[in-house]
């Protein structure tokens, strides 16, 4: 079968080994989504989200939590286009008690 998904935990140990392939898979991905946890998200009632915030009103809160606090961890998802034949688009379910079919 063909590898869909793959997973990689980097540490101080195979920090190296992660950036180079991250390096090459950066030349050939379609587009990245990436997330990063911080120390905290909000620094008093002034930065909370609100639903009239505009765009600049917003980046303005965020940019101030974002110099408070440190960056903790970062994730990336890389996405690939691959030609797949018609009926052979892989799809995994789960049924209720956790069995997992198709494939």
């Amino acid at each position: 079968g063909r590898l869909l998904a793959s997973r990689m935990d980097v540490t101080k140990d195979n920090f190296a080994e992660a950036a180079e392939k991250l390096e090459e898979l950066l030349k050939t991905c379609k587009f990245v989504a990436f997330d990063e946890e911080m120390t905290g998200i909000r620094l008093d009632y002034t930065t909370e989200p609100a639903f009239g915030d505009t765009v600049d009103m917003r980046y303005a809160k965020m940019k101030r939590v974002a110099e408070h606090f440190m960056l903790m961890q970062v994730g990336f998802c890389l996405f690939h286009e691959e030609e797949i034949p018609a009926g052979e688009l892989p799809v995994k379910r789960k049924t209720p008690d956790g069995e997992e079919s198709g494939g």
